[in-house]
């Protein structure tokens, strides 16, 4: 887990420079093998790790970065 989460931390910041705020990193073992960026997914894979829904805190981001760029 250590690997993945180094793996983030590394290429997240180009994914945001770029405006990639939610995207699906295909993992083969602690390899990168594709960027979903039409097709994220996974939100049920985290759901069950977490006790709240993602899809909320995803949601509410994404209106945040919507209004933030109307004005």
């Amino acid at each position: 887990m250590k690997v993945k989460k180094k793996l983030c931390e590394t290429i997240g910041p180009k994914l945001v420079e770029d405006g990639l705020f939610l995207v699906g990193l295909d993992l083969m073992g602690n390899k990168l093998i594709e960027v979903n960026v039409c097709s994220p997914g996974g939100f049920a894979e985290m759901n069950d790790e977490r006790s709240d829904n993602l899809q909320e805190y995803v949601i509410d981001f994404a209106e945040q970065v919507n209004n933030a760029r109307k004005s």
